[in-house]
């Protein structure tokens, strides 16, 4: 097994197609963090992330389409090679490569914006932040590379997961907007005046029932398949790893604050409390659940292609 792992690296990390995407992605890291240590920024850039996903996901696709094309997939069964340990080398692979790509993207990030921005916050943040990422990261390149081996085409993979990808994410974007809608609404009283101070404007002149607020048993379902997607705990992350104040240090203790002060207040007539708390108390459930969901699609994915002829 350790022997198919280091031989698929070995003709991943060694193509021109994968030395080209690593340069073209430090060299995108490296200006992002200039721009980084030139403006001023409150929260967490996604993009050299999403960066590094992508050149996962293109990895993966020309790693394991190209053994079918070439027929090496073949020749390993024939030399006595099980159909399960080639399936299992592939993912371990993909795997490997997510972890190297987010460490030479966000590595130099995190790195150079210690002073100006990572310091602020306290380790506890940093370390959950870290862990929905890297969990996230992981659970989709697992998504990818199953893909990858149930279709052979690399343009019809790479296809397939970029519409897998969309869909996760059009998913993740709907079932946010719906759970945050709370049960209540306030009607707000305005003071009729323009160029009105938000101070002076504003009493609650009635509370009526949210007509968006999904009821049970729709919220049951809406809060599985909020946990299940593996985008819901990179939007969770995010939100996690953004400043108010410079001068402040952000804690987890301060977030713990402002939920339960959320319940309190006219923002639960904004937000649904229960939510708010899960998605910046509980986030670390996400990937728990995303995990269970990816292992048994990993699980059916292991069936599936031992049952395919691969000739």
């Amino acid at each position: 097994m350790l022997r198919l792992i280091k031989l698929d690296l070995r003709l991943r990390i060694c193509s021109r197609l994968f030395l080209l995407l690593c340069g073209g992605l430090l060299i995108f890291t490296a200006t992002v963090t200039v721009i980084f240590q030139r403006v001023t920024q409150n929260s967490f850039d996604p993009l050299i992330y999403f960066a590094a996903l992508a050149v996962s996901v293109i990895s993966a696709v020309f790693g394991i389409g190209t053994e079918f094309s070439d027929g090496t997939v073949r020749n390993k069964v024939v030399s006595g090679v099980t159909k399960t340990q080639l399936f299992i080398a592939q993912l371990i692979s993909s795997l490997t490569v997510t972890l190297f790509l987010l460490l030479i993207s966000v590595g130099p990030y995190i790195f150079f914006g210690w002073d100006s921005f990572f310091r602020y916050f306290s380790g506890e943040i940093l370390l959950r932040g870290g862990a929905l990422l890297s969990a996230s990261a992981l659970l989709l390149t697992l998504i990818s590379a199953l893909i990858c081996q149930q279709i052979r085409n690399r343009a019809a993979s790479l296809l397939a997961c970029v519409g897998a990808a969309l869909l996760l994410v059009i998913s993740a974007r709907y079932t946010f907007r719906s759970l945050r809608q709370p049960e209540y609404a306030a009607v707000w009283e305005s003071s009729g005046l323009e160029n009105t101070d938000a101070s002076d404007v504003n009493k609650i002149a009635e509370i009526v029932p949210n007509d968006l607020y999904v009821g049970e048993p729709g919220r049951t379902v809406l809060y599985a398949a909020y946990r299940l997607n593996p985008i819901s705990g990179i939007s969770s992350a995010l939100e996690l790893m953004q400043l108010k104040d410079f001068h402040i240090p952000r804690t987890f203790e301060e977030i713990e604050a402002e939920c339960e002060n959320a319940a309190s207040t006219d923002y639960r007539y904004d937000n649904d409390v229960e939510f708010y708390r899960e998605r910046r108390l509980n986030h670390l459930r996400c990937p728990l659940w995303s995990g269970c969901l990816v292992l048994a699609l990993t699980a059916a994915g292991a069936v599936l292609f031992r049952k395919r002829n691969i000739n």
